[in-house]
C-alpha cells in the first residue's frame, strides 16, 4: 500500500500529490515521494529524466514557461520554505483552455505539484529561503522555453503578492508576451 494520495484538481491533468509521513523508529520518519505504480494506475506521464534543485529568496517570482515544440512534464515540490505554484492550461481543446490552478507547496504540508503537458507554470517565492524541487522528463531546455507575462491580465491569476513582499522578475521573465500574443502561436 502507497504512502502517497493523488487528487485531480478541476483542471484535468493536474494532480495534488499529498505524502503521508510514516515513523519508523523513535528517531527516523519515511516519506514516500513518488511510486510509479500509482503514477501508473491514474494515468500519469512519470518517466522523470532529470532532478532539477532551485534554492530562491521571498518575492522570486519565475515564469510563467511553457514548450511549444516539445513535451514536458513536471513533479514540483518545495522541501525548504514555502511557495505558490501556478499552472494555466493551454490545450486548445480543453474545456478549461486559458484557466489557471494556483496551490502553495511547503516543507510542512509535503504536497507536490503534478504538471503534465501542454501548461505553462511558474511560481511565487513565499518564505525568506526556498529550495524547490523540480523533477522532469527533460533537462531544461532553454532554448525551447517561452513565457507569458506573469502578470497578466486577462488570466486574472490571484497571486499572493501580499504575502511575497517585494517582487523580484528577471530580466527573462520581464520580457515574456501577454495571453493575447501567445495565443496566436499556440
Amino acid at each position: 500500500m502507497s504512502n502517497i494520495n493523488l487528487t485531480e484538481v478541476y483542471i484535468k491533468g493536474l494532480y495534488i500529490i499529498e505524502t503521508k509521513q510514516v515513523r519508523l523508529n523513535e528517531s527516523d520518519f519515511f516519506v514516500e515521494i513518488y511510486n510509479k505504480k500509482l503514477f501508473n494506475q491514474y494515468e500519469i506521464n512519470n518517466e522523470l529524466e532529470s532532478n532539477i534543485e532551485i534554492t530562491t529568496k521571498k518575492g522570486c517570482m519565475r515564469g510563467l514557461y511553457f514548450y511549444r515544440n516539445i513535451s514536458v512534464f513536471k513533479l514540483v515540490r518545495v522541501i525548504k520554505g514555502e511557495v505558490y505554484f501556478v499552472a494555466i492550461d493551454l490545450r486548445r481543446e480543453s474545456a478549461t483552455f486559458g484557466k489557471y490552478y494556483g496551490i502553495t507547496l511547503s516543507e510542512h504540508n509535503r504536497k507536490q505539484f503534478y504538471i503534465p503537458d501542454k501548461f505553462a507554470y511558474g511560481f511565487l517565492a513565499l518564505d525568506d529561503v526556498n529550495t524547490i524541487t523540480i523533477n522532469s522528463n527533460v533537462y531544461d531546455i532553454n532554448e525551447e522555453k517561452l513565457g507569458i507575462a506573469w502578470n497578466d491580465r486577462d488570466l486574472k491569476i490571484e497571486w499572493p503578492l501580499d504575502k511575497a513582499g517585494n517582487i523580484i522578475v528577471s530580466r527573462q521573465d520581464q520580457r515574456w508576451a501577454v495571453f493575447k500574443e501567445i495565443l496566436k502561436i499556440l
